[in-house]
């Protein structure tokens, strides 16, 4: 009888999606980068928030993955592989897949502390507690993106990298300065002016 009085009741309910342990991802995922481009923060199971979809019978609004920031762009990989071969299948342009943005594109950041809504700028200092924070970028597109998995401290670190390379206190910060990758001319643009010579200047200014 004694027993059954002192065991306590479990009445905790968590409405955090949780992620299997296997498809956590991990340190070792190496992107490909493009000559120049150098990685300055990453988070793990980071939940990035969409549309409500359809799979197998369930609702969806959300998918878990890893949040790349570089010198060039913000990257997010999903842990569904299908996802990741949809994403393959589209391409916005050469160098971005679906849920890729340049940094040059992103127009505002906002942060999510305790529901308040802020935005994030270089003139004001990121919460440690960051849950969420949200990118509009130049052309319309926005991006959510949720740290409930990711180890603590991972929304400021992933905040501080984005007001660094996507608003630029100095030049020399800007992708364009480490992009190293060779120009090839093909036969089909020889007629094509890319004023890389003084030649192509010349004839400019006497047309």
């Amino acid at each position: 009888m004694s027993e059954g009085r002192n065991k306590t009741k479990q009445n905790f309910t968590s409405y955090v999606n949780q992620v299997p342990e296997d498809n956590f991802v991990n340190d070792d995922y190496k992107p490909k980068l493009l000559s120049g481009e150098l990685e300055a923060a990453r988070a793990n199971n980071v939940c990035m928030y969409i549309a409500s979809y359809l799979k197998d019978g369930k609702v969806f609004g959300e998918k878990t993955g890893i949040l790349l920031i570089t010198n060039f762009r913000l990257s997010f990989v999903s842990l569904d592989m299908d996802d990741e071969q949809a994403s393959l299948s589209f391409q916005s342009n050469r160098f971005l897949g679906s849920s890729e943005v340049s940094l040059s594109n992103i127009d505002r950041i906002y942060q999510y502390v305790d529901k308040k809504k802020r935005i994030i700028s270089p003139q004001f200092k990121n919460s440690n507690k960051i849950d969420k924070i949200r990118i509009v970028c130049k052309n319309f597109k926005t991006f959510t993106f949720g740290f409930q998995l990711s180890e603590i401290g991972k929304g400021k670190y992933i905040a501080d990298a984005l007001v660094k390379f996507a608003f630029p206190a100095r030049h020399n910060l800007l992708f364009l300065y480490r992009f190293k990758e060779k120009y090839y001319r093909s036969p089909m643009s020889e007629g094509v002016k890319m004023y890389d010579k003084k030649l192509d200047w010349f004839q400019e200014l006497e047309r």
